[in-house]
């Protein structure tokens, strides 16, 4: 952490009083089930946002950001959001949700910085809201729990940006720790941790680098669907949710909503079945199973949840047909997303050759890299 120390020296003409960072996320199994009280898998990558913050003498507010060298700034009275502001956004908004919990503004120099790609499904923005909200809470000695702490950072994307985020990642983001996955229930909010030892196979990301572009993603509302579908299932009895149907009871209310909406939500509902696999499959320390689980869930996400892309597809299907490959599948969402890949040591050789396949073929360079089980949020 000693680069944004020196960078926010530089920048502010004193050092940070508290540095934080915060891991990265990627979802392995169960990323689209939190709206129907499901659960879901979720481990810290390797790569971390920081956040360095500093006491003020006045009423401003000093953003910098070491990656884009920008800056920003506003004062307590003049908090807003301005999409000229972009990555700053992010910051005020916690420090707006921190306000609405009883945390006052104060004049603050922030500084950001760090490696968790964007635009890949790994939830960078989620990794600076858990960062800047603990940064905040130590400089300032707010009383703040870990799960008011959590809201903040998710509230500031939720009201604040505007975006459709759940909980989930911000819980593993927090309580991530190394070598473990984090098993999270939507429901109670109880979670657990579930060691990886899987003999030597190892999880890789990777970046496909297609192309997204709005017109290319439709927008659905999802959680207004699973509202649809409980309702016709449980007859409008209240404090149903998805996770307390089966397949069976899909199929036997067909009828009662769309064919496209009953293919939705039994992506839902084996999901979460899927989840409670992975994590029997993780315990059992076995690569095989686990494998298989991911191309399953690949496969629901392309035929029922209808979240997928071509070039995707050939890399999984190309994958699963390659010795030393476990299991491969889409991780993050149809905006932002990655290609989660299980191998062994024979098979890292074995997918680049697949990868430079897939640039010959698609005319795109992929960008590939190990991901290791990773720590938290950490006060440095």
């Amino acid at each position: 952490m000693t680069d944004i120390a020196a960078a926010h020296t530089r920048e502010h003409g004193s050092p940070p009083e508290v540095v934080v960072s915060a891991p990265g996320v990627v979802t392995i199994m169960g990323a689209d089930t939190e709206f129907s009280d499901g659960i879901a898998l979720g481990m810290a990558t390797e790569q971390r946002m920081q956040v360095a913050v500093s006491s003020r003498n006045d009423n401003s507010l000093r953003f910098y950001s070491v990656q884009s060298n920008e800056r920003k700034k506003t004062t307590i009275a003049g908090v807003r959001y301005r999409r000229e502001d972009r990555w700053a956004n992010h910051l005020k908004g916690v420090l707006l949700e921190l306000a609405r919990v009883g945390c006052p503004l104060k004049g603050t120099n922030i500084t950001v910085d760090g490696s968790v790609p964007r635009g890949i499904g790994l939830a960078c923005s989620t990794a600076v809201g858990i960062a800047a909200a603990l940064a905040l809470k130590k400089l300032r000695n707010f009383e703040l729990s870990p799960s008011q702490l959590i809201r903040c950072a998710r509230n500031a994307e939720l009201e604040f940006l505007g975006k459709s985020t759940g909980l989930l990642e911000f819980f593993a983001s927090y309580y991530a720790k190394p070598g473990h996955v984090v098993y999270i229930d939507a429901r109670t909010l109880e979670y657990s941790h579930i060691p990886v030892r899987l003999n030597g196979a190892r999880f890789h990301i990777t970046d496909l680098q297609i192309p997204v572009f709005p017109e290319d993603v439709e927008i659905i509302d999802r959680a207004q669907e699973m509202h649809d579908c409980v309702r016709a299932l449980g007859n409008g009895k209240a404090g149903c949710a998805l996770r307390d149907f089966s397949t069976e009871d899909l199929n036997e209310a067909m009828g009662s909503y769309s064919e496209v909406v009953r293919r939705h939500c039994m992506h839902i509902v084996t999901e979460i079945k899927r989840v409670r696999e992975t994590a029997s499959a993780l315990r059992r320390r076995d690569a095989g199973h686990l494998g298989k689980l991911l191309l399953r869930s690949h496969h629901s996400l392309r035929d029922l949840y209808e979240a997928s892309y071509p070039e995707l597809d050939w890399l999984v299907k190309r994958s699963d047909e390659t010795e030393g490959i476990y299991g491969a599948k889409m991780v993050g969402s149809p905006q932002s997303f990655s290609s989660l890949v299980l191998l062994d040591e024979a098979g890292e050789r074995a997918y680049s050759q697949r990868l430079e396949e897939y640039e010959r073929i698609f005319g795109l360079t992929p960008d590939t890299f190990t991901c290791v089980p990773s720590a938290g949020v950490m006060v440095h």
